[in-house]
């Protein structure tokens, strides 16, 4: 591409292009979630509704859609976990 920019139309490209090798940001993140999981004590969902910042509702309707909700989180990491997986 910097082959074809040639004057008059394009300023003439003087400079060296060098090969640097630096960890890119998907390794990065990739390392903090690696990271996190290790150091996590919740490993499932059901760790996370045990772990005791859950409550309960005199209302068993409530308590059945924090649950729904802690579910539907659960799920969208699923989701999450095999979209990062499929664009590698």
């Amino acid at each position: 591409m910097l082959a074809k920019l040639a004057p008059p139309v394009f300023p003439m490209v003087f400079g060296v292009i060098r090969s640097a090798m630096f960890p890119t940001y998907d390794d990065l993140v990739e390392e903090q979630i690696k990271f996190a999981k290790d150091t996590s004590k919740i490993k499932c969902v059901d760790d996370l509704l045990n772990s005791g910042d859950t409550w309960r509702s005199v209302n068993l309707l409530a308590t059945i859609n924090v649950r729904y909700f802690y579910y539907q989180i659960y799920k969208l990491t699923i989701l999450i976990k095999r979209c990062s997986t499929n664009h590698k």
